[in-house]
């Protein structure tokens, strides 16, 4: 299976085409066979393969023509972790951001085995994948001189004139968000749970709700290795250009997830909406495509994502739903102030039987549901989920609106003074689920162990010995977790 042109233009932003391209195809063909014969069929398929060699080869345009994608990733993780690359050590005197590196080929190719993986934590330092990557960095070397650079693609991306206008900017960072090389992986991402499903299902019509939700994620949605936004991602692209103008507008966009509003009042140029919590927003109104008097004199509340950016006043950000009747709007509000007040109470009641800790433990199921009876009372037609009945030392976490994150086994790989179920050795071959299996718990519980490294035994196994593989995750366990999470970190 081949690599061609027309699937190359697509890892493009606007899939632009340029006379560069029959170079790149040429050498991605080239790069997969030397992947085709690297032996790497236990780990990924044919078409992963091919998806890897485009990887790197996006890599190498991007180097040669200052696209600026991977420039943005050392950036940011050298701010964040203080050093270039995860896992690698990296000899910062040697290392040239516009240059190919040999362990940004081990990371590429890391990152391109790693995706596919479903429960499997593959080491970076893999003896099959470093040599694979030996034998890449000694082609790109030899072809980095006279490889050409892709000028049509730069010079289109970063015309100032994208960011002059929210909707530009807004389309700017949807072919961003769908085309990135870097940022994209080939796992099926379900979305609907970074969009507020109540608000979601009101909009019935499929295409609708899909501009809806597409239109928020490109300005929201936590993608690539450091599980950024967009905006983030260019930022430091933008700041590595001399466009700090354009950087410093996009820092400061924000986005509101879809809401319910009501309309307070309006004129020709403007609306005035409340949000059920009831902040007060003024809306262009010239961001609502056609919007005529009598909409407004027929309806008194909407549905719709508000965005602001280099203005006066709020945007609209996607779709705008609108809805008849102010009745919606005031009962969804009453319901939301009992629920919160309610998750408040509980959430106060249960920090008080702790002695304010949020984190508990117990030796199963029954224990726990003892306790729940105990402290919060359940009806008696109560029924334990499967992953609750059939759990053992469980570790349980209350949030902050009083739910909580039930992790069956968890206590067994907790290193807290309060834990009397811990155990070094189980956590040694089990606690990196935790991080990377967003199944496994919530993010707010996985922030609350990371921040106060209560996960101290998470590893991977290493030919270098239990330590070299304790110390590949201790030294990267933020960056493991968002690679692993995106969206869900």
């Amino acid at each position: 299976m081949k690599i061609i042109g027309s699937e190359w233009r697509l890892g493009h932003w606007f899939a632009v085409a340029s006379a560069s391209d029959t170079y790149y195809v040429k050498l991605a063909n080239r790069i997969r066979d030397y992947i085709r014969f690297a032996d790497l069929n236990d780990l990924l398929t044919d078409f992963e393969q091919h998806n890897l060699a485009k990887l790197i080869t996006f890599y190498f345009e991007d180097v040669i023509s200052d696209v600026g994608i991977w420039r943005a990733f050392v950036t940011a993780h050298k701010e964040m972790y203080g050093k270039y690359l995860p896992f690698y050590n990296v000899d910062e005197s040697q290392y040239y951001a516009d240059e190919i590196n040999l362990e940004d080929i081990c990371f590429l190719i890391w990152m391109g085995v790693q995706q596919y993986q479903k429960g499997v934590f593959i080491n970076p330092e893999n003896p099959g994948l470093m040599q694979l990557a030996d034998k890449l960095y000694a082609l790109l070397d030899k072809e980095f001189e006279n490889a050409p650079i892709n000028t049509e693609l730069v010079e289109k991306m970063y015309k100032s004139e994208w960011f002059e206008d929210f909707y530009l900017l807004k389309d700017w960072c949807a072919q961003f968000y769908r085309s990135a090389y870097l940022l994209q992986d080939e796992r099926e991402w379900d979305h609907q749970d970074e969009v507020d499903e109540e608000f979601s299902e009101m909009l019935e019509d499929d295409n609708v709700r899909d501009y809806a939700v597409a239109s928020y994620l490109a300005i929201n949605s936590k993608i690539g290795p450091l599980a950024l936004t967009v905006p983030e991602w260019a930022q430091y692209i933008l700041k590595s250009k001399g466009m700090n103008r354009e950087a410093e507008l996009l820092a400061g966009i924000k986005c509101l997830p879809y809401n319910l509003y009501l309309l307070k009042e309006h004129d020709a140029d403007v609306l005035v909406v409340e949000s059920l919590d009831g902040t007060v927003y003024t809306v262009d109104r010239s961001s609502m495509d056609s919007l005529q008097d009598d909409i407004l004199e027929k309806h008194n509340a909407l549905l719709t994502s508000l965005a602001f950016y280099d203005s006066d006043n709020w945007q609209v950000c996607g779709i705008t739903s609108w809805v008849e009747s102010s009745e919606v709007f005031y009962k969804m509000r009453e319901e939301q102030e009992e629920e919160k007040a309610s998750d408040r109470e509980l959430y106060d009641k249960l920090l008080q039987v702790t002695g304010n800790y949020p984190l508990i433990y117990f030796a199963g199921c029954e224990d726990l549901m003892q306790w729940l009876g105990k402290h919060i009372g359940f009806s008696p037609d109560f029924v334990p989920t499967e992953r609750m009945e059939n759990g053992r030392n469980i570790a349980v976490f209350i949030l902050p609106d009083g739910q909580l994150s039930i992790l069956p086994d968890g206590a067994l790989y907790i290193k807290d003074e309060r834990n009397p179920y811990y155990n070094p050795e189980q956590a040694k071959r089990q606690a990196l689920k935790v991080i990377v299996e967003p199944s496994m718990t919530s993010k707010e519980m996985l922030y609350y162990l990371l921040e106060r490294q209560m996960l101290p035994d998470a590893q991977i196994n290493s030919l270098q010995g239990s330590e070299r593989g304790r110390q590949l995750i201790q030294e990267n366990i933020d960056f493991v977790a968002r690679f692993s999470r995106r969206y869900k970190y």
